[in-house]
């Protein structure tokens, strides 16, 4: 802020030095005050030059064709009509200007997502490369960089843009969540479930007696098992596409933490995957357009981002484009559960419970039948057994006394 009002009042000094040397004074009777006399010469050179800008600055390109080129981001340059139109906030701003300074705006979709590096002989890859033969007069999002300043020319900064070190949150829990998650009335029922199946349980069965085993290792396991010497080469990785680091960075098992501009992040969108901002920015930079270098209306341009920005209408793109927001807070206002929104549940179990007791029973009762059935099978063949040996006793045993009777009438003949 100091800087600010610094360099204002340095700019209010050498206003009125060069002012004074550009003028002079004489009394005006009429008006009874001096009045300032310019200096023809300088004020014709100060008119014709202002002119001259005004003329560039006011330009209307009456239909000319301006190439844009770029690889498509989402929310932030996005193609469609076969690739002949733009969209996102970039592609917004420059529909808006070409409807502003009257020109044809013709995007030219690049597969090629690297922005450009240097070669060996002097030229670049990428979209450096398609400016630097100049194939098109503008990239849509830039950042401002000393290192390209020979490549193009930059327009006035659309927004400030900063990189941040983006991580998935650490939830760590909290034990007195279950005082706090429940209503008494729900922790009542609970506690009686939780008797009842341990009272069904003792009584069911006795508990089994469990064996602990200690495992002994030996120094040469920890050593094996342990890496005390951490290879940190390992930990960095360049990843060129941004859609395979989020998703390395989202649902890789191992955690990893990404360097990403705010912007890209914002405009992501990402749901399903919180990934949140760490820290203070590693660096801050201002995102413009990047024209192609000696281009003649660069300051039509100017003019025409300054003119959005008095009207708004780049902060509104910015807020309908980047559905991701900042706002993350560890605090969240929960309301406990009543028993009338688990009592479903309950009901649920009831009914599992009374199931449960009413085949028990039918199973029983099923069990007594057969064994009443199998019982009365064998006392009936208990007793056609008994049955059986009592007749073949009975035979025997008249047979027998036929024996006798003719052995003694044998005996009686004999002797008579």
């Amino acid at each position: 802020m100091h800087i600010k009002i610094c360099f204002i009042v340095l700019f209010g000094f050498f206003h009125l030095c060069f002012a004074t040397i550009n003028m002079n004074f004489k009394w005006n009777e009429s008006l009874g005050d001096f009045v300032p006399i310019l200096n023809h010469y300088v004020y014709q050179l100060n008119s014709s030059f202002r002119r001259r800008i005004q003329q560039l600055e006011d330009h209307k390109f009456q239909g000319e064709i301006i190439k844009l080129a770029y690889y498509e981001e989402k929310n932030l340059v996005n193609f469609y009509d076969k690739d002949s139109k733009v969209t996102g906030i970039c592609g917004e701003v420059w529909n808006a200007l070409s409807e502003y300074l009257n020109f044809t705006l013709f995007p030219i979709k690049i597969h090629d997502t690297t922005f450009g590096r240097k070669m060996s002989n002097g030229s670049y890859t990428g979209l450096l490369g398609i400016l630097q033969r100049r194939e098109v007069h503008v990239l849509p999002r830039v950042n401002y960089y000393l290192a390209h300043w020979n490549m193009m020319d930059y327009t006035i900064p659309v927004w400030e843009n900063s990189a941040h070190i983006y991580n998935r949150p650490e939830y760590k829990s909290n034990g007195s969540w279950i005082f706090h998650l429940f209503t008494w009335r729900v922790r009542l029922v609970l506690a009686l479930i939780l008797i009842l199946f341990s009272v069904l349980g003792v009584l069911s069965e006795k508990a089994s007696s469990t064996q602990t085993r200690t495992y002994h290792l030996s120094l040469q396991d920890y050593m094996e098992a342990s890496r005390y010497l951490g290879d940190y080469s390992s930990r960095f990785q360049f990843i060129p596409s941004k859609e395979r680091m989020t998703a390395k960075a989202c649902w890789s098992k191992k955690k990893y933490a990404i360097i990403e501009a705010d912007d890209r992040q914002q405009a992501s969108g990402m749901k399903s995957c919180l990934l949140v901002r760490t820290g203070s920015p590693l660096f801050s930079t201002w995102t413009t357009n990047g024209i192609v270098k000696g281009f003649k209306y660069k300051r039509s341009f100017d003019i025409g981002i300054i003119k959005l920005h008095e009207r708004g209408i780049i902060d509104i793109l910015k807020d309908r484009w980047t559905p991701y927001k900042f706002a993350y807070s560890n605090d969240r206002n929960t309301n406990a559960i009543e028993f009338y929104h688990v009592q479903v549940l309950f009901i649920f179990i009831f009914l599992a419970v009374i199931a449960s007791i009413l085949i028990c029973i039918l199973e029983n009762i099923i069990f007594l039948f057969h064994r009443r059935c199998k019982n009365k099978k064998q006392i009936i063949c208990q007793q056609r057994r008994q049955k059986r040996l009592h007749a073949k006793r009975f035979l025997f045993i008249t047979q027998t006394q036929l024996r006798t009777l003719k052995t003694s009438a044998k005996v009686g003949l004999f002797f008579k």
